[in-house]
């Protein structure tokens, strides 16, 4: 979704440059944390066993940036590496 006017886009961005890199860096890695935590939360109501739980997280969490073969192929990798753990 993207209904965010490109004025306040504008301000928000120059905000957000005005901090450090170091600052906007440690912003998004705790942004990135907090919406971790919150998908684990929902999952953990919905799945009870902890492997397929960290393969349902991973493929929340990066089915964006991976083709559906290459998160199938990821996924039976997290599940053969937690079995043999």
């Amino acid at each position: 979704m993207n209904d965010t006017d490109k004025k306040i886009k504008e301000i928000q961005r120059d905000m957000l440059m005005r901090f450090s890199s170091q600052e906007r860096l440690k912003m998004g890695s705790s942004m990135f944390t907090s919406a971790r935590r919150l998908m684990l939360a929902r999952l953990k109501t919905e799945i009870t066993d902890p492997i397929e739980l960290q393969v349902q997280l991973f493929e929340q969490t990066y089915r964006s940036d991976f083709s559906e073969i290459q998160l199938v192929k990821i996924s039976t990798a997290i599940r053969q590496y937690w079995k043999r753990a």
